[in-house]
């Protein structure tokens, strides 16, 4: 009788509620069928809103890529959990269950719900295995419970992965870049420029006190719309924005540049195995995918105060040549590179980078003036060498002339150096 006496309550509450704010009953229905529903397009396009059923790969592999091996076990952790804690508290019980259950339910609607239900899980497989425990006896436990717990690690290859004993077959590229930033000091910009969806990764693990994620930490629309942008523009525009929001820090790469730059593009065209020239071309991003190298042939722009420091794992499928998906990048000075050559002569600096033992070529460009001189700001010392990147001296050409060994000290790099590049009589630099 209490029960429905509290539920004609609270009807009641929710009629009168309803008819004294129609606007807001309006908007509750909006947000179940735009946000819960996703009768919303945008929504419905971003893939943490896929339902488990049609995300990649199906069902099983989204649980278990949720969720673990654990994860299949649901149905029946969540019920023993209860089980298990109804005697103590029947009222917890019944809230645990509501609220796993819950969302259990709409991580199947939604992938997003799954990251909180995650713990909830956890909480679940332990209640579970306590009280298989206690019922089993300790010769039951030997027998039955030992080879389930140790099936739930041996068959999930991210715990497998966790003490070094294997290798993550699909590692984090934001945890791994989250990790890079947790060991390097923050500095006097310690904020980082995340995409919406990768930023929790750098909030929680690098402990960063300010995150521009363009999504969630944000004042108002224009704001979320200006992190967006923040991944379309060049550098030039881009670091007056960074500096204006102590951002001294850069996550970019085809992890958050496909799908959201040139909105005409759903995807980063390939042809052949590279990415698009004229994509690459009227990109003024572009450079994000490739450690912000220049592409010379192609007149696209090195960047110069971005200088890689870390290089994920994982790498872009489509490639012939494999890139990490996600670069870390730091804001830096710059070194300024200067010279003369004959006027209008194209100058080409080329600096061997090598990340996770794949071999690429850092290139920076300029044309020389009509008085024949050159400069170019270049962020890449020949000296780095970080966990995951390691460059060697570079070479210099001018023209069709002979390459010159150059070698640029990452403290002139990070200070804002001047290199004057002078050639002997000999040819060779000095």
């Amino acid at each position: 009788r209490r029960a429905a006496a509290v539920a004609l309550g609270l009807l009641a509450l929710a009629a009168i509620g309803a008819a004294a704010l129609p606007q807001g009953l309006g908007q509750a229905v909006a947000g179940l069928r735009e946000w819960v529903l996703k009768a919303d397009p945008w929504l419905r396009a971003i893939d943490e809103f896929q339902s488990l059923f049609v995300y990649r790969g199906g069902l099983v592999a989204n649980v278990t890529r949720l969720f673990g091996v654990a994860g299949l076990a649901t149905p029946l952790f969540l019920p023993l959990a209860w089980w298990a804690v109804r005697a103590a508290s029947p009222a917890r019980a019944i809230g645990f269950l509501w609220v796993a259950a819950a969302l259990a339910g709409l991580s199947v609607l939604q992938l997003r719900f799954g990251r909180v239900f995650v713990p909830l899980l956890a909480v679940a497989a332990g209640l579970s295995l306590a009280w298989l425990a206690v019922r089993l006896g300790d010769g039951g436990r030997l027998v039955a419970l030992a080879p389930a717990v140790a099936a739930l690690a041996l068959l999930d290859p991210a715990v497998r992965a966790a003490p070094g004993t294997a290798r993550d077959p699909l590692p984090n590229a934001m945890v791994e870049a989250a990790r890079e930033l947790r060991s390097r000091p923050a500095g006097p910009d310690p904020g980082v420029l995340t995409p919406w969806d990768l930023g929790n990764e750098v909030l929680v693990l690098a402990g960063r006190p300010v995150v521009v994620t363009g999504f969630g930490p944000y004042p108002d629309p224009a704001s979320y719309w200006e992190a967006t942008r923040a991944f379309m523009v060049g550098e030039a525009e881009l670091l007056p924005w960074l500096a204006g929001r102590r951002v001294g820090w850069v996550a970019g790469g085809a992890a958050n540049l496909f799908g959201r730059v040139r909105s005409a593009d759903a995807l980063i065209p390939f042809v052949n195995g590279e990415f698009d020239p004229r994509w690459l071309r009227g990109t003024p991003s572009a450079p994000l995918l490739i450690g912000g190298s220049g592409v010379p042939a192609l007149g696209v722009p090195h960047f110069g105060r971005l200088m890689p420091v870390f290089a994920a794992t994982r790498t872009v499928v489509g490639l012939k040549t494999p890139l990490p998906v996600i670069w870390l990048y730091e804001v830096v000075a710059g070194a300024e590179l200067t010279g003369t050559a004959p006027p209008g002569a194209r100058v080409v600096l080329e600096v061997p980078l090598t990340e996770h033992a794949r071999r690429h070529t850092w290139r920076a460009w300029c044309d020389t003036g009509p008085d024949g001189h050159w400069r170019m700001r270049v962020p890449l010392p020949t000296d780095l060498a970080t966990r995951t990147i390691q460059t060697a001296p570079g070479r210099l050409q001018v023209g069709d002339g002979p390459p010159q060994r150059v070698e640029l000290a990452e403290a002139s790099v990070r200070a804002g150096g001047i290199v004057e590049a002078r050639l002997a009589a000999s040819g060779s630099p000095r």
